[in-house]
């Protein structure tokens, strides 16, 4: 089976220098349902895109990473 979804926003400046991590779950009892224990799950990274806004744009994203 494959699904795409879109995940719900959320809005936060990072302060430059901090790393970040992308984490999928599957345990959000309050908004999804969740799989039959043992279920296995898997992401397909080729196929996964992750967009990130800059504050500023292109041009202070060049500046950071030349």
């Amino acid at each position: 089976v494959s699904m795409t979804f879109g995940l719900e926003p959320d809005d936060q400046i990072i302060p430059a220098g901090a790393r970040l991590a992308l984490m999928v779950f599957s345990s959000d009892g309050e908004h999804t349902l969740l799989p039959p224990a043992g279920a296995r799950l898997s992401l397909d990274l080729d196929g996964t895109r992750l967009e990130l806004p800059v504050v500023g744009g292109a041009p202070a994203f060049a500046v950071q990473v030349p």
